[in-house]
C-alpha cells in the first residue's frame, strides 16, 4: 500500500494560560480524526415532515499520541486539566483556526518502562470538542 502524500505542514497546538504545547510531534499515524457536529433545533409536524434548522457548527478534534515519555505526558495531562484550552489547527474547510475547546475524555495505558529505563506512557487518547 502506498503512503499518503502529506499536503500541508500544519500544526496542533493547545495553549492553556502560559503553556503552549506543540503536539503535533506526538500524534500517531493516522491519530486525528477531525469531525464537524452540526447542532440542530428540528421538530416534526403532524405531517410527518421534520423541520430541521441548523443552530451552530462546532469541531471536535480526536487524538491518539505515540508513546510518550512520562515527563512530556504530565506536562501535556496538566495543560488538558484547564476547563477550556486554546486549540490551533488546520480545519479542511476554513483553514488555520484557533478556536476554545475542552477536553471531552481522556485515557492513557499504564506507565511503561523501555530499556533504556525511561518511563512511557502508550495509548494516549484524547477528544478535543469546540465550546
Amino acid at each position: 500500500m502506498e503512503e499518503p502524500t502529506v499536503i500541508s505542514n500544519s500544526t496542533l497546538t493547545i495553549t492553556s494560560g502560559l503553556t503552549v504545547i506543540d503536539v503535533t510531534p506526538m500524534i500517531a499515524k493516522g491519530g486525528l480524526k477531525y469531525t464537524r457536529r452540526d447542532l440542530t433545533k428540528s421538530i416534526q409536524t403532524m405531517d410527518g415532515k421534520t423541520h430541521r434548522g441548523r443552530v451552530a457548527v462546532k469541531a471536535a478534534i480526536e487524538l491518539q499520541l505515540i508513546p510518550t515519555t512520562y515527563t512530556d505526558y504530565c506536562d501535556l495531562a496538566t495543560a488538558l486539566e484547564a476547563e477550556y484550552v486554546a486549540v490551533t489547527y488546520q480545519d479542511p474547510a476554513q483553514g488555520q483556526r484557533t478556536v476554545q475547546m475542552y477536553v471531552e475524555e481522556r485515557s492513557a495505558a499504564l506507565l511503561v518502562h523501555y530499556p533504556n529505563d525511561v518511563e512511557y506512557w502508550h495509548e494516549i487518547s484524547f477528544t478535543l470538542q469546540e465550546a
